[in-house]
């Protein structure tokens, strides 16, 4: 999941960083402060790009998984349920915001399609929780008027029709979205730990200079 040589020239490159950083900044700290803010920037530095870099290999390999899993469940279910509307010739959803029965039927279909949570390898009450959320949403866009402008975006196709491969592809970018937006916000962590110490630095190097 994580290259573990990459990962030790970023952490390398990180400390040479933090090293450079302290002979053109640090160094000019008040000399009771220089030798803690000495080993506090080299962490930083070089917390900041260790966690960057495993931030975005696991975004990649989370990627890679979702892409692969995507693909062998899409084929599973064209092999086990071939003759389902669902798979064989896909759902036109014009005008299913009309029709309450057909929209329960096609999340029906969707659930019965589903694969069970031993064979995806999560716990049951993540599942049970996952694929509860993401019905009842699939469902309320169903339910919804003008679906054909709101659901073509995610769960269905251009022509608004929802196949299982436009399903699949839409439960996909569901996942990487969450992904994306849990990866994010630490980026911001760690962006926002790394600013504010080099503004702070920067601060006290240039208060120092002044007086000096």
């Amino acid at each position: 999941m994580i290259n573990i040589v990459l990962l030790v020239v970023f952490a390398v490159v990180g400390i040479g960083l933090g090293v450079g950083y302290n002979f053109l900044v640090i160094k000019k700290y008040p000399e009771n402060r220089r030798k803690a803010n000495y080993v506090l920037t080299v962490f930083i530095f070089f917390l900041v790009t260790v966690a960057l870099f495993s931030l975005f290999s696991v975004r990649a390999f989370v990627s890679a998984t979702v892409t692969e899993k995507s693909q062998l469940l899409e084929q599973n279910i064209k092999e086990k349920y071939p003759n389902l509307g669902l798979v064989k010739t896909g759902i036109d959803l014009t005008g299913i915001d009309k029709d309450a029965s057909k929209a329960n039927s096609i999340v029906a279909d969707i659930r019965a399609v589903l694969p069970s949570n031993t064979e995806l390898g999560i716990g049951k009450m993540t599942y049970d929780f996952t694929s509860n959320l993401v019905l009842k949403e699939i469902h309320k866009k169903l339910m919804l008027s003008n679906v054909s402008g709101k659901l073509s975006n995610s769960f269905a196709d251009e022509n608004n029709v929802m196949s299982i491969s436009s399903l699949i592809n839409g439960l996909q970018k569901k996942v990487m979205s969450v992904v994306n937006i849990v990866v994010l916000v630490f980026v911001l962590i760690f962006a926002l730990i790394f600013i504010i110490h080099i503004i702070k630095s920067l601060m006290i190097a240039a208060k120092e200079k002044k007086s000096g």
